[in-house]
């Protein structure tokens, strides 16, 4: 974090602006208060804790659930508490679609499910490599 800060001096140094402030650490927390805060960001973020089990299940989505109603309704059905969209994947209509199937199906099961869009991060590309020298293999005489 020095580091960071350390460049954003210098930059704040050369553009006469000034550099931001890091955010406050928050106070640290027991064990219950921890459990309290992971148990909220869990239900924030994943809904609520299903009856009878602890654990939540999230479902990444194939291509196939922006046509297949019935597909996404069964999911549903049989336990899916968060639907993943895989953004790398498809396209702003194939999505569209997903998510109105799953709205449709909450509405026909009378269950909600959490919506997680994980966005595409770069991807590495290269092309062709030039041919290099050849390697040099060595062996030692015996």
């Amino acid at each position: 974090m020095s580091s960071v800060l350390t460049v954003l001096e210098a930059i704040s140094h050369l553009t006469s602006a000034p550099a931001p402030r890091p955010p406050a650490l928050s106070a640290p927390c027991d064990a219950n208060a921890g459990r309290r805060l992971l148990s909220r960001n869990t239900e924030s973020l994943l809904g609520a804790e299903p009856e009878g089990r602890k654990v939540r299940i999230m479902v990444t989505m194939p291509s196939s659930a922006a046509t297949d109603y019935p597909l996404v309704r069964d999911l549903l059905r049989n336990g899916m508490n968060c639907m993943r969209i895989n953004c790398a994947h498809d396209a702003e209509p194939a999505w569209s679609n997903m998510i109105r199937n799953l709205r449709q199906a909450e509405q026909e099961t009378g269950r909600s499910c959490k919506i997680e869009m994980d966005l595409a991060g770069p991807k590495l590309r290269t092309g062709p490599l030039q041919p290099g020298p050849p390697v040099l293999k060595i062996r030692p005489q015996r």
